[in-house]
């Protein structure tokens, strides 16, 4: 048990020490061990709240970056976090501006922060089961840090049911898409984890935007790179 332990120690490197001791006193190690937690995603919805501060993180330069890509009109982040692009964009005055997380603790922290704006609105949902009608047409979606929490063919369900609530214009902006490089310890805790355990920290992000019907452009924003999608204009008339 205590070598499964050092593989996940292993696997969550990023993670501070603290945070790491807390999680396996609250059984979060567990779970993964005992296959009720698979992959990143479903762990976060496992993970309370007062032991996500470590990801708060400050999106401000982003933002900024984001300003001139972005179409007038509805903003959507997808795997939202606690909000802080949501709150940088809001303050910018981007409206109106939706997020959505599965996770209830960063959904809780995110509404804290943007409680004090108008036009802002946080979702508790997995984004394969969000309704994205009631939002109307979308302007732009950002996945910022979420490229690769789900499964090839639920990335490219997701960009494909997309499709039918972006506006002619919209944009989709998936990033940061720069190849990680990772220690030999981390690579061979994942095999380990994805072997042993079945647990994966991350799939291989899902690339094929054309088969999907998107355009595709890589930008630097804030240092990091993004995947920008636009659907094709018309032809007719």
């Amino acid at each position: 048990m205590e070598e499964k332990y050092r593989i996940l120690e292993d696997l969550l490197y990023f993670v501070p020490k603290p945070i790491l001791t807390l999680a396996k006193k609250h059984m979060l190690f567990d779970l993964i061990l005992d296959g009720q937690i698979q992959d990143s995603a479903s762990l976060y919805e496992h993970v309370p709240e007062w032991m996500l501060a470590f990801q708060d993180a400050d999106y401000s330069e982003l933002a900024m970056s984001m300003l001139p890509i972005l179409q007038p009109g509805t903003v959507v982040e997808i795997g939202c976090g606690q909000g802080d692009l949501m709150r940088r964009l809001a303050s910018l005055g981007v409206k109106p501006v939706y997020g959505i997380d599965r996770s209830l603790g960063m959904v809780k922290a995110a509404r804290k922060k943007l409680d004090e704006f108008k036009e802002v609105e946080v979702f508790h949902s997995r984004v394969e089961d969000f309704n994205f009608s009631p939002l109307g047409s979308l302007a732009n979606v950002i996945m910022n840090n979420f490229w690769g929490l789900l499964p090839t063919n639920a990335s490219f369900e997701l960009l494909c049911r997309l499709k039918e609530h972006m506006e002619p214009n919209g944009k989709i902006a998936i990033g940061d898409c720069r190849e990680k490089i990772k220690s030999d310890y981390v690579v061979e805790a994942e095999r380990r984890a994805a072997e042993e355990m079945n647990f994966i920290i991350s799939y291989p992000l899902f690339m094929d935007f054309e088969k999907c019907g998107y355009h595709s452009e890589c930008v630097s924003l804030a240092g990091g790179e993004f995947i920008v999608l636009t659907l094709p204009r018309s032809t007719e008339g």
